[in-house]
């Protein structure tokens, strides 16, 4: 019973959250198409720059890659070893994949704990353009790592309960 409902909080942390970063995925990709549109714009149209467009798209585009780094956890579309690994036997090939996993919460962690670092070092300094703290763009490294971290641990959890790799 207790198992049932363990399944059943992790596939609802899953859904919640992969709903959470496809959607603030959409916007980030939004929000950089729209500001290099409205940029090219104002540069070749009325000969005047934006200042802050170019700081803006970066952040976005850090953000953007590390939160979908986290959905690339999820549906294993990173680098992999399954062509290989699936002609191996059942247990073999399980504690090869609970070692990726853990190598994967492992990395994360790091990045959680190394992020807040760069967070705590970079508090009072601000953007060149934006005139943000820099801790705001950097957040986007222990953020990403959570989210890895996450996924990291459902699908373990999700391979113990399986007798054979998905």
């Amino acid at each position: 019973m207790l198992r049932g409902k363990g399944e059943k909080i992790i596939d609802k942390v899953d859904d919640y959250l992969t709903k959470f970063l496809m959607i603030t995925s959409a916007a980030l990709l939004l929000v950089i198409v729209s500001v290099m549109f409205v940029e090219v714009i104002f540069r070749y149209v009325f000969l005047h720059s934006l200042t802050w467009s170019g700081e803006l798209t970066r952040y976005c585009a850090v953000w953007l890659a590390l939160l979908a780094g986290g959905l690339g956890v999820r549906k294993g579309a990173h680098i992999s070893i399954r062509t290989l690994t699936k002609h191996f036997p059942k247990g073999l090939e399980k504690a090869i994949l609970l070692f990726g996993y853990f190598t994967i919460v492992l990395f994360s962690a790091i990045m959680i704990w190394q992020g807040v670092k760069l967070m705590e070092i970079t508090a009072d300094q601000l953007s060149p353009s934006m005139h943000i703290p820099m801790a705001t763009a950097y957040a986007a490294v222990p953020a990403g790592g959570l989210v890895m971290l996450i996924y990291g641990i459902i699908l373990s959890l999700q391979a113990i309960g399986r007798s054979r790799p998905a």
